[in-house]
């Protein structure tokens, strides 16, 4: 029998409110999730302060972003993924393009973001199992990066042709490709750090705090510094522990729907 693994949050549980605001901010990892019909705002983890201070509500969309800007209320993403799982390769990697400036890779790449994304530790990791014979698929942004040894696919054909999802970000306001690939019934090997380990199931690697990352853009954002972690393991071991995953039978499930949260902050 496989392993059933379900991290569903009940989020009502979580949201706490006496007052229904004229005006609300979600903070979400999205700037393109705008529900004006709603008064639902979202915007991502470097969300702009005059916004910020127009709201009458502030939602987190995790825990970890609850206690870095002090929001009274959190509930996690809402996802919705259209994907036919059929796996085809060992692992896959989803890799967010704000790596780049401007999301164009042609400008080149803002390196604080590349090293919170954890680009340099999926250099290494991917090397390693493709040394060992790991087939291997990741997102376009991938080979923007110079993963040239792997195949490549859009996020949603990474998610359902891949055994498992690597994700090796320092830390996430939520972690949207993880959300992602377990709504499609995949399961993930990743870096035990924020928000992602609020949710994700199931292999987390050992990790620890490893201090802030200053970044220069300071301007129109609350937040000038991201807090990293880093593995405490080796990359080989890392690479252990991916080909361990690969052979276990898991089954994995994401809830949360997009209509779900909205339905939350509606009544609340």
């Amino acid at each position: 029998m496989p392993v059933i693994c379900r991290r569903w949050i009940s989020c009502r549980h979580y949201l706490r409110s006496k007052y229904k605001p004229k005006r609300s901010i979600f903070i979400g990892p999205f700037h393109e999730h705008f529900d004006y019909s709603a008064d639902i705002y979202y915007l991502s983890i470097e969300g702009r302060s005059s916004v910020m201070k127009e709201s009458d509500r502030i939602v987190a969309v995790s825990r970890f972003v609850y206690n870095m800007i002090g929001a009274k209320m959190w509930v996690h993403e809402g996802v919705k993924v259209e994907c036919k799982r059929k796996p085809m390769y060992d692992v896959g990697v989803v890799i967010s393009p704000a790596v780049f400036q401007d999301y164009d890779y042609r400008k080149g790449i803002i390196v604080e973001v590349a090293e919170r994304k954890g680009v340099d530790l999926y250099a290494k990791v991917l090397t390693e199992l493709y040394n060992r014979g790991l087939k291997i698929i990741v997102n376009k942004v991938g080979t923007r990066l110079g993963f040239s040894h792997t195949a490549v696919g859009d996020p949603e054909i990474v998610y359902g042709r891949a055994r498992l999802l690597l994700f090796l970000s320092r830390s996430e306001g939520f972690g949207l490709p993880v959300a992602e690939a377990m709504s499609c019934g995949t399961p993930v090997v990743y870096l035990d750090a924020p928000a992602v380990n609020e949710f994700a199931c199931c292999w987390p690697i050992p990790a620890r705090y490893a201090g802030e990352l200053k970044t220069e853009r300071t301007t129109n954002i609350w937040r000038t510094s991201f807090l990293l972690y880093e593995p405490t393991i080796s990359i080989s071991e890392i690479a252990d522990l991916v080909e361990n995953a690969i052979r276990e039978r898991v089954e994995v499930e994401y809830e949360i729907k997009p209509e779900d949260v909205l339905q939350i902050l509606d009544e609340i």
